[in-house]
């Protein structure tokens, strides 16, 4: 049997990304902390706003491939909850609905797998070097201990994995944590959270993922500048923002040095976002190592190293600082792992691993 062909697929709210390897027959099992084998053909990224759904989508990735063998699998890590391996965006204006088994009738693969995006992620994490990795404390992972990982994108994720103690390896558990309830901390947090609750009419809740992600950016700094301080805007990174679409959120983490309220926005969205982080470490103690993944993170590096203030509210629990304590973090700092993790499930199915 010679090479096979797989489809690896990153497919979030904002972007898909989807690349073609060519993975040999007598490709040995990768180890932790190496990729799985295979050989890049091609790959390409896509703007989800400017394609009607995904099977367009997958069908021009294919053309611009220029591939005479079709695939023989895919797996393709998905932004939403995966029930039969279908999928409906939870983040997509006006929604998507994927399904593998059609997807596999109208592209003649042998077989398409769904996988939760957050899936995908934890499985990803195996694959991390450790010159791939922000040590946030100075913690050794403990073998055979939980690992976990949250990442704010277009929404936020979270997962698990554990010990399998019939394999090898590892198991991922997807959770969807980030639709849990936000708690805000300050007074200023808290008239966020009513603006939130009445632009999302809500009777009392509001989801981290709301706040927690790149579209909680942009809500933060447009209450911030139309509600609580426009005599601050600027107007030229204003005008930006008003017409950023879908890229409001990353316009807001790109001027900060440049507009104020974009600077309050963001340090009010990482001290959400190592509150929740803490809230995550406080239900699974991942002494296997705590990842804050997603490429929100990778673009904005500087909030973990510039002083302590992320680690630090990460770790405000009370009476449970010193168990949070003994639990390695670190911080992803390459945008792939997700589609590592899928590149590797992808493996598994052509491997039989």
């Amino acid at each position: 049997m010679g090479d096979r062909l797989v489809i690896v697929g990153d497919c979030g709210g904002t972007n898909t990304r989807l690349s073609l390897w060519s993975i040999p027959a007598d490709a040995p099992e990768p180890k932790r902390k190496e990729k799985a084998p295979g050989t890049l053909q091609f790959d390409n990224k896509y703007q989800n706003e400017q394609h009607k759904n995904f099977l367009d989508i997958m069908k021009l990735f294919l053309e611009e491939s220029k591939t005479s063998e079709t695939p023989v699998a895919a797996c393709l890590a998905c932004a939403g909850p995966i029930l039969d391996n279908t999928v409906s965006f939870t983040n997509i204006k006006n929604g998507w609905f994927i399904s593998g088994s059609a997807l596999e009738k109208q592209l003649n693969i042998n077989k398409v797998l769904l996988v939760n995006d957050f899936t995908a992620m934890g499985y990803g994490l195996l694959t991390l070097a450790d010159d791939e990795c922000l040590i946030l404390n100075d913690v050794p992972p403990k073998e055979g201990g939980v690992v976990a990982t949250i990442g704010a994108g277009t929404g936020l994720g979270e997962c698990f994995l554990t010990k399998d103690p019939k394999a090898k390896g590892y198991k991922c558990w997807a959770t969807e944590g980030g639709h849990t309830d936000w708690a805000p901390h300050t007074d200023l947090e808290v008239e966020i959270l009513a603006y939130a609750r009445k632009k999302f009419r809500a009777k009392a809740r509001v989801s981290v993922e709301r706040i927690i992600s790149g579209p909680g950016i942009a809500l933060i700094y447009e209450f911030l500048a139309l509600k609580k301080f426009p005599e601050k805007v600027t107007p030229a990174v204003h005008e930006k923002f008003m017409n950023g679409g879908a890229q409001k959120g990353g316009i807001v983490a790109m001027n900060t040095k440049e507009c104020e309220l974009c600077a309050q926005a963001m340090e009010i969205f990482f001290n959400a976002y190592a509150s929740e982080a803490g809230n995550a470490m406080l239900k699974w103690l991942p002494t296997g190592g705590m990842y804050l993944t997603g490429g929100i993170n990778v673009k904005n590096l500087e909030y973990y190293t510039k002083n302590t203030d992320f680690i630090d509210t990460m770790l405000d629990k009370g009476r449970m600082n010193a168990v949070l304590s003994t639990c390695p973090i670190m911080v992803a700092k390459t945008e792939d792992v997700g589609e590592r993790g899928a590149h590797l499930v992808a493996y598994q199915l052509v491997s039989g691993n």
